[in-house]
């Protein structure tokens, strides 16, 4: 019974390095629980049968999963799970004249501090130094820089006092 547990705890723990390396590389959960499994082989077999078979099966297991390593850089099964798209968009690429500062608009989702507005028809990026800003709120713009939108939540009352004061 002990012989048939440590060639199981081997023989599963080998697998699952194996299919760390070869099938789904980079997630390193499963090439973990491969390596805890050989460890607890390897210590089972130093129990049981003493340190020259310990040894033995020490080296065996170290040279079979380096070779697995090896074997699965050189054949490249790492290129088919990488991500080969490049990101070309920007944030708020904006160009003279679509929002300026003291342009109103509509906050279309929560800034918290940061979230999407409605400003002269165009959807944006937008973000808020002071507090959080409900969707649906009204919004103005109180700073513009590079490609950067600052607004601030417009509450009942604001808006006709910013117009007397203008």
């Amino acid at each position: 019974m002990e012989l048939f547990l440590v060639l199981t705890l081997l023989i599963m723990g080998l697998a699952l390095i194996l299919i760390e390396v070869f099938f789904v590389p980079g997630t390193t959960f499963v090439g973990i629980i491969g390596l805890v499994l050989m460890v607890l082989g390897i210590v089972q077999v130093f129990a049981n049968y003493g340190s020259t078979w310990g040894i033995a099966v020490s080296t065996v297991g170290l040279i079979i999963s380096l070779t697995a390593i090896i074997i699965g850089f050189k054949s490249g099964v790492w290129t088919s799970f990488s991500n080969k798209e490049k990101i070309t968009g920007r944030v708020n690429l904006l160009e003279e004249d679509i929002v300026r500062k003291g342009d109103k608009g509509v906050a279309v989702s929560d800034i918290r501090p940061g979230g999407k507005a409605r400003i002269n028809d165009f959807l944006l990026e937008v973000k808020s130094l002071r507090g959080f800003i409900d969707a649906g709120s009204p919004i103005v713009v109180s700073k513009i820089d590079v490609n950067s939108i600052t607004v601030e939540e417009v509450k009942e009352g604001e808006e006709e006092d910013k117009a007397l004061n203008a």
